[in-house]
């Protein structure tokens, strides 16, 4: 049971500024920080290895003079490259990853599209390590508090290209893109976990963007469902299952379903039958925290603040025992 007050900072897109993420932590008293994405996650090799277009981009929205932003676009590799290490556009992550910092308190993140891919797959395969960060996919949940369990799946999601249905994400031309058989593996490992008490659902892609993704949270029965990627001027478009019955949000849906089941079918993909209907009501005897699919938190809580155009975060408080050790990871 949840009984004792902690606060839970919620931060996105950070792009490579990866210290604002421990200076956020530190400025709000966060218990514990989840991340949507966009995160940061370069090394030292990643100039180098990654597509001119993602260079140009991270040039694009830096703090770099306005001079030097107005030329991203037409800079030459090599230049751009300059540029990138000259100010250090992809260096935030690298103490974290060398060992000489950890994060202030622990943080639960998905990767985003703007990411580099083989930092990614290291930190999924664990040869590398960050203190105090935790990559959520489809492989595992963190349950930090009793009764809370954490998910989600990160990277871009595109249903209409043939990415989305290979066996794992993919990377074509540096955009990190989410797959179809990756959803299947969560929502069947989530339908054979005991049901949480407070299930929050972690994307990169907000489920206002995707009208899949507007069906995920409520056929997975989540307490509260969080994301990140869209930036100005659109912080506030938010999904209506936040504010509406689930089964609007399915029926909305229900055409994005059947071009994906019928696809799924063809190419012969995993397919997940609790991802096509509501989850049943309660009964009178049920207690009413296993129906919450329509996140209550979202009709009276403000608008998150947005401090900068590069930066967003929420925190608030809510109730459970603060986290006196690193969050487990089960396997799911």
């Amino acid at each position: 049971m949840l009984s004792h007050p902690f606060r839970l900072l919620l931060i996105t897109d950070t792009h490579g500024d990866v210290a604002s993420i421990d200076d956020a932590i530190r400025a709000h008293g966060a218990d514990a920080c989840i991340h949507c994405g966009d995160f940061g996650f370069y090394d030292a090799a990643s100039p180098e290895r990654l597509p001119t277009r993602e260079l140009r981009l991270r040039v694009r929205h830096s703090g770099a003079p306005a001079e030097v932003r107005s030329r991203a676009r037409s800079m030459s590799r090599e230049e751009a490259i300059g540029v990138v290490r000259e100010l250090g556009l992809m260096a935030g992550f690298l103490p974290y990853l060398e060992g000489r910092r950890s994060f202030a308190a622990p943080v639960w993140a998905v990767w985003g599209n703007h990411e580099d891919a083989e930092v990614v797959r290291s930190l999924q395969r664990g040869s590398a390590r960050v203190g105090n960060l935790t990559l959520l996919d489809e492989r595992g949940c963190v349950e930090p508090w009793p009764g809370v369990r954490v998910v989600g799946i990160g990277g871009n999601f595109l249903p209409e290209g043939d990415d989305f249905l290979a066996p794992d994400w993919t990377a074509p031309a540096g955009q990190l893109l989410a797959s179809w058989p990756q959803w299947a593996r969560l929502l069947a490992a989530e339908g054979d976990r005991p049901r949480a008490e407070r299930t929050i659902l972690v994307t990169h892609v907000s489920p206002a963007k995707a009208r899949l993704l507007e069906r995920v949270a409520p056929s997975m029965g989540v307490w509260l469902s969080v994301s990140g990627h869209m930036g100005s001027p659109f912080p506030r478009n938010y999904s209506l299952f936040t504010v509406a019955e689930p089964d609007e949000a399915l029926e909305r849906s229900s055409a994005a379903v059947e071009r994906l089941r019928s696809r799924c079918a063809a190419s012969r993909r995993p397919w997940v039958p609790c991802a096509t209907s509501s989850p049943p009501r309660p009964s009178t005897t049920s207690p009413p925290a296993r129906w919450n699919p329509c996140a209550r938190w979202r009709t009276s809580t403000p608008t998150p603040p947005r401090p900068s155009r590069r930066l967003s975060f929420a925190s608030w408080r809510t109730r459970a025992p603060s986290p006196t050790h690193a969050p487990k990871r089960s396997a799911s």
